[in-house]
């Protein structure tokens, strides 16, 4: 099964089907831990914190990503995003970040290769 492709609004914002929130454990309204990956984003329910408001889901089931994250990525209005639901929450992959790193480990490979 293919995983499902989330667009970028304006905004910052993803609508999240609600068999994918499930899925990955994640509820309207609950703080989550938004963590920068090699290629993308992993989402995750959060203790609630201390300090400032932590991102959630909306009634609208859709999730904001910040701004520092966004940029960090690279991504923009209209931005494609994977998704994939597991026990430890929701991963998203920015698809030219998967793909890069999937050439790497193909030409590292060929490099033993060669060198064998």
């Amino acid at each position: 099964m293919r995983p499902p492709k989330l667009l970028l609004d304006g905004r910052g914002r993803l609508l999240l089907p609600a068999a994918l929130r499930e899925a990955a454990g994640l509820a309207p309204g609950v703080p989550l831990l938004i963590a920068l990956t090699e290629v993308g984003l992993r989402v995750s329910p959060a203790a609630p914190p201390a300090g400032p408001r932590p991102p959630t889901i909306d009634a609208k089931s859709r999730l904001t990503l910040p701004a520092p994250l966004r940029a960090a990525l690279g991504l923009g209005e209209g931005a494609t995003l994977l998704a994939q639901a597991g026990p430890e929450g929701l991963a998203l992959a920015v698809p030219m970040r998967l793909l890069a790193r999937l050439r790497a480990a193909r030409l590292a490979l060929q490099q033993r290769l060669d060198e064998a």
